[in-house]
């Protein structure tokens, strides 16, 4: 911690190619108070008679905190068979500083690699957040489960399978969730009533009471109010309903999937075009065409496809 109070984050990172962001990231914990530590920022202290690798592990040691990144250029700073940023890292580990880990986006085998930190096993998602005055982190889900789970087994039941085209649409928008059942609610059952105790009256009581006997549900009618009180529990907003002649609607206003919509689309059309021209090769099909289908070829039909999509 410096003098003036300022606790101190040891911001570990390759440098080259970075530069600009590093300022940002350093800048950006300077305005929430903190002093950042780090050697192209300009704050690390450095030793003239000792390598750069130890210099960055002194400033580890001293730092209150470590933010480590992660990135392509991981080991850019070469240091035999490890690198410093590594180094850093490791030692932050062993002597268990507060410490975060992040991945930059062009890291894709960091997401399997780091999947154990996001999520619980057999959980949803978390969020972990920290206070200025304790470095013990909290978790909050990132969406309520049991909830979403209850309106989902809801959307089952009710549904109106006696049309053809009647389905079940889960739509996920920037700032909401919404489950729509073709169908309407069951008599006597009014979108105020779901929000109070109610008898349970399912429309397709086979389906009700397959549900019940794998302890999915229950038979009295509290799976809206259960809805509403996880919601409440963990900080989320309650769930709406709203009812059309054909389609019964449960919204969960806040809830923020983020997602990258174009993640996975290069990879499954690579994927599929490279089976299509290998199948096409091993059956024989179109021969001289799959001959002619050089690899510096099939590559600049790859990356003709993802300038376009």
């Amino acid at each position: 911690m410096t003098r003036d109070g300022k606790i101190e984050i040891m911001v570990a990172s390759s440098v080259y190619g970075y530069e600009d962001q590093i300022k940002q990231i350093c800048g950006l914990f300077e305005q929430l108070g903190y002093h950042p530590v780090n050697s192209h920022y300009k704050t690390m202290p450095v030793d003239p008679n000792k390598s750069n690798l130890d210099n960055c592990l002194d400033a580890v040691r001293k730092s209150d905190a470590v933010f480590g990144i992660i990135r392509p250029l991981y080991g850019s700073g070469i240091i035999g068979p490890t690198s410093i940023t590594h180094e850093e890292m490791k030692l932050a580990i062993a002597l268990k500083k507060p410490r975060w880990f992040i991945a930059h986006r062009d890291v894709r085998v960091a997401r399997v690699l780091l999947k154990q930190y996001m999520y619980r096993p057999g959980g949803a998602p978390r969020i972990g957040s920290f206070k200025r005055t304790d470095w013990k982190r909290t978790d909050k889900p990132r969406f309520p489960r049991l909830a979403i789970r209850e309106a989902l087994l809801n959307a089952v039941i009710h549904r109106d399978y006696s049309f053809y085209s009647s389905s079940i649409a889960i739509n996920i928008y920037p700032d909401k969730l919404q489950i729509s059942s073709y169908g309407k609610l069951p008599r006597g059952v009014t979108v105020k009533s779901l929000a109070e105790d109610h008898l349970s009256v399912p429309v397709n009581p086979d389906i009700a009471h397959i549900f019940f006997l794998r302890k999915w549900i229950e038979k009295i009618g509290i799976g809206t109010l259960k809805m509403i009180n996880e919601c409440k529990v963990l900080g989320f907003a309650i769930p709406t309903w709203h009812v059309t002649d054909n389609s019964v609607t449960v919204t969960f206003p806040g809830i923020t999937v983020p997602f990258d919509y174009s993640e996975g689309i290069s990879e499954g059309i690579r994927e599929g075009l490279n089976k299509l021209i290998d199948e096409a090769a091993l059956e024989g099909i179109n021969e001289g065409i799959s001959k002619g289908i050089t690899e510096t070829l099939r590559q600049s039909w790859l990356e003709i496809i993802e300038l376009l999509i």
